[in-house]
Formats: C-alpha cells, sequence, structure tokens
C-alpha cells in the first residue's frame, strides 16, 4: 500500500520549479540585454550562408562571416526560413565579442556590394551603394 505524506507535488518539488523559473527569467534577461547592446554598440558585417535546416520550432541558418581578420561560423535562428546555401547578409556583431549577432535577414547584401570586401572594423551603418 502507497502512503502519501500529505504534501502535494508542487510543494515537494517547489525549490526544483523555483530554480527553474530562475533560469529561464536570467535568460530572457540575458537575450534582452545583449540584444540591446548590439543594437547601440554593434557593427554590419556580410555573412554568407553555408547551410540551412529546418527543425519543428522554426529554421536554423549557419553563417560565415569576417571581422578583424578572422572567420567566424556561427548557427543562428532564421524567422522565415528563406536563405539558401550561398546568400549574403548583412548582420550585426558586437566588436568585443563577434560571436553575439543579430541576423538581419530582411537585409542581403545588395549586388554592388556582393565582391567587396568587409572592413576589418565593420560598417558602423548599414553600408550603400555608391
Amino acid at each position: 500500500m502507497i502512503e502519501h505524506s500529505g504534501k502535494s507535488w508542487f510543494s515537494e518539488n517547489r525549490r526544483m520549479l523555483l530554480f527553474i523559473l530562475f533560469v529561464i527569467v536570467v535568460g530572457i534577461l540575458w537575450r534582452i540585454l545583449t540584444r540591446r547592446e548590439i543594437d547601440s554598440n554593434g557593427v554590419y558585417v556580410r555573412a554568407e550562408v553555408i547551410n540551412t535546416e529546418t527543425f519543428k520550432s522554426g529554421y536554423i541558418a549557419t553563417l560565415r562571416y569576417l571581422y578583424m581578420k578572422q572567420t567566424f561560423v556561427k548557427r543562428t535562428r532564421s524567422e522565415r526560413g528563406r536563405e539558401q546555401v550561398g546568400d549574403l547578409y548583412l548582420i550585426k556583431i558586437l566588436p568585443n565579442n563577434p560571436r553575439s549577432l543579430i541576423f538581419l535577414e530582411d537585409d542581403p547584401v545588395p549586388a554592388c556590394l556582393k565582391d567587396s570586401v568587409n572592413p576589418d572594423l565593420g560598417w558602423k551603418k548599414i553600408p550603400e551603394c555608391p
């Protein structure tokens, strides 16, 4: 015969649930603060799509980009999933942490800039065609 201690499942697992909730809130706040920092202090660089994947929860694009003569490869979520391997897009990165980025999937690189080279320090504003 199974005996119950009189405590509900929630009260027995309250600490674990509060810890999980704390981790989720900290993760959300960290993402919001990082995005704000990229918006205010970031620079624009050109990135090439080197892989795309479809998941139940959406799309993932793998990007390769050059910053300060160093190549970075980063997987990032794509809202629309219309990117194709070889496409060039603008991204915004943090100069002090180039792995933190915002994927500007609505800003494909204009044809006049496809053959240009990223400046070592990126662009302060979205580049325009001459």
